[in-house]
């Protein structure tokens, strides 16, 4: 295996990458963008340890993982390119399988969410950016939201900007079960206010946050001056959820919930369906999770109302 410069511009132009399109000839990976092709090799398909040469016949485009993975593999001189290429397509394929099923199974049920690339069919994760250096005031920062109003922002108390894809159809789905519960059950208590996702918080902190639901005391919001209603209401809510959709790193949540009870919020619930769980947040306690519960109970800060969870499920 011949491993090219990553470093190297020149190899961009090597004639076995022109040959063969820019992509692993062995899973389809394209290299053809800049980030894309530093990811290339040259692979032999004969190895000179079995008596494979340097030219291009015996030469093809390959990504490192691919070159990684068929690099133990014994062939015998007499085999053709065209075999050895169809024995390691079909060690790749197991090998990618057996990746795939062990990243969904056990690393990304811990933390972060499958990109379509890994094997996945989940949406990309938010995008974070560094806001720090612009003075963005307030009236620019709504103008800002209403202007792509396609997509969700949030800035955090260190002026990131977290830029959210639009939720997916199950996750939208889920959202609104959780809203409709939560709004039936606080007409009936009359106390408070109920929020959907779209809705934006100004925490003490300065962060502007926005709950996939919410629940503050009706006076404390109707206090507000009404230009501030309009806004994003500088308040912190009494109870927020959090929905956790595929595209969502479990330890984003978690520190998004930690910001919530540092700001004001009495109860927090992050409700992951991936894995069945229910993370309960309270001031001045470690978060309790709940495996496979039926139903969650709003305690003193709702009190009387309990989420049926075996919809979102």
């Amino acid at each position: 295996m011949n491993m090219l410069d990553e470093t190297s511009i020149e190899q961009y132009a090597h004639p076995v990458f022109k040959r063969d399109g820019y992509a692993c000839v062995y899973c389809g990976f394209d290299g053809g963008g800049f980030n894309g092709w530093r990811q290339l090799t040259v692979d032999h398909l004969l190895p000179t340890t079995m008596g494979g040469t340097d030219s291009q016949d015996n030469l093809v485009t390959a990504c490192n993982f691919c070159a990684s993975a068929t690099s133990d593999l014994k062939f015998r001189a007499e085999q053709s390119g065209n075999e050895i290429v169809k024995l390691k397509k079909e060690h790749v394929a197991r090998r990618l399988k057996s990746f795939r099923k062990f990243w969904s199974e056990k690393v990304a049920p811990s933390d972060e969410a499958l990109t379509p690339s890994q094997g996945g069919t989940y949406l990309p994760h938010p995008l974070v950016l560094d806001f720090q250096a612009l003075e963005v005031t307030d009236d620019q920062f709504l103008k800002f939201c209403s202007d792509n109003e396609i997509f969700r922002f949030e800035l955090t108390g260190k002026r990131e900007l977290i830029v959210m894809p639009p939720s997916g159809s199950e996750t939208s789905r889920r959202d609104l079960r959780i809203l409709v519960q939560l709004a039936n059950w606080s007409d009936v208590d009359g106390r408070g206010i109920v929020f959907d996702s779209s809705g934006g918080f100004t925490m003490p902190n300065g962060a502007v946050r926005s709950p996939d639901g919410a629940w503050a005391l009706r006076q404390r919001f109707e206090s507000l001056p009404a230009e501030a209603r309009e806004r994003f209401a500088p308040i912190c809510p009494e109870f927020v959820v959090e929905l956790r959709s595929p595209s969502d790193a479990l330890s984003g949540l978690q520190a998004k919930m930690v910001e919530y009870l540092d700001n004001g919020t009495l109860l927090g619930w992050l409700i992951d369906p991936r894995q069945r769980r229910v993370h309960i947040y309270r001031p001045g306690y470690p978060p309790e999770i709940l495996d496979n519960p039926t139903t969650v109970s709003g305690e003193t800060v709702l009190p009387g109302f309990e989420l049926d969870l075996q919809d979102l499920w």
